[in-house]
Parts: structure tokens; sequence; C-alpha cells
């Protein structure tokens, strides 16, 4: 088995060279309380892979750039009224040179 990783690695370099080169981390927060959001689902609008916020807003994930120099990021409430109601929010990055992006986002609560 390990011949077959070292093969892989050689052949293909390490997985961080597949294409899952940009690490997206960050907090989200209550635009009107200014407190940690849990269940926020955050994710590319492309790619079928997410993260869910944990109990203090925070996420982190890989992800990878292709084809254009800025990135969608989706903030989206799955779970609706559980942790309140709050409208879902794009934030577009541009990563270009980056390894690590810190995205803090404030959602508004919708009436």
């Amino acid at each position: 088995m390990t011949a077959i990783a070292f093969t892989f690695q050689a052949c293909y370099g390490t997985p961080n060279d597949l294409g899952l080169d940009i690490k997206l981390k960050g907090t989200v927060k209550s635009k009107t309380t200014n407190l940690p959001i849990k269940g926020i689902k955050v994710t590319r609008p492309d790619s079928p892979s997410y993260e869910l916020t944990d109990e203090k807003g925070n996420f982190s994930f890989f992800t990878y750039q292709y084809g254009s120099d800025s990135i969608p990021v989706l903030f989206a409430d799955i779970d609706g009224v559980d942790n309140g109601n709050y409208a879902d929010t794009t934030v577009i990055i541009y990563p270009k040179g980056k390894n690590e992006i810190i995205i803090n986002v404030e959602l508004e609560e919708m009436k």
C-alpha cells in the first residue's frame, strides 16, 4: 500500500496539488446581535461540498480556484428558524496568490 501511495504522489503530487489549494475559514455572526450563528451552510454554489458552522460560528474547508480570478462563497441558513432566520448571502473573494482566505460574515436576520 505504501508503494501505491508513493507512486501516486510521485506522479500526481500530494492531494493539495489536486485543486484543493485554498483554505477558506472564518466566522459567521448575526448582524443584529453580533452573536455567532451555528448551522449555517458555507459552500461554493458550483460545488456539492459544504461545511456547517459550529457552535461558535466557525467554519474551515479547502476549495480550489480555476478559470476565474474570483470565487463566490454562499452562506445559507438551511435549518430555517432553529437558529434564527437569516437571509442567504454570497461573498465574492479574490484569492490570487493566496493559499488561505479568512471570511468574517454578518448575516441579516429576516423578519
